[in-house]
């Protein structure tokens, strides 16, 4: 996610480990991005093998789609993210000291916010503890000063 905001992006590493758990889970990971995240992508599918590649793939219909039956979406500070918290899925959105969450964090009844002041000050550990808390969370519950993390982009048709 935020291919033209590197700053925004955490790195593989953080995003290759959710993988690894949630199909440890019987969830299976779907990665979305743009043509212009390919590379970064590809990094994670390598590091995470089992995970289903969307990249460059989707519009914003089909990304609403996959979000309304997914167990829930982790991705970076960008639109998608706010796409798919709009339409019900819990969510966990990552950022950093780019994006002030306080003024920009996706709105919807299941989101959580986790925040570093670097990407790769993002600890793999902390997403995935994000992670399980937020899925646990009952609907409609939220809370903006939790973590996030993501299933990067999707690009406009």
């Amino acid at each position: 996610g935020a291919p033209h905001r590197p700053e925004k992006r955490a790195p593989v590493e953080v995003f290759a480990s959710l993988c690894r758990y949630l199909q440890t889970r019987g969830i299976a990971p779907v990665l979305l991005g743009t043509a212009d995240e390919r590379a970064h992508i590809d990094e994670i599918l390598a590091a995470s093998p089992g995970a289903i590649d969307l990249c460059d793939r989707t519009g914003f219909g089909d990304l609403a789609d996959l979000a309304r039956g997914a167990v829930g979406a982790v991705g970076n500070d960008t639109g998608p993210m706010h796409l798919v918290a709009a339409v019900g899925c819990p969510s966990l959105v990552l950022f950093t000291a780019a994006s002030d969450p306080r003024r920009v964090r996706p709105l919807g009844p299941r989101v959580r916010v986790l925040q570093s002041v670097a990407p790769d000050r993002l600890d793999a550990e902390a997403v995935t503890g994000a992670w399980e808390e937020l899925v646990a969370l009952p609907a409609g519950a939220s809370n903006p000063s939790r973590p996030g993390i993501s299933i990067p982009t999707a690009r406009q048709r």
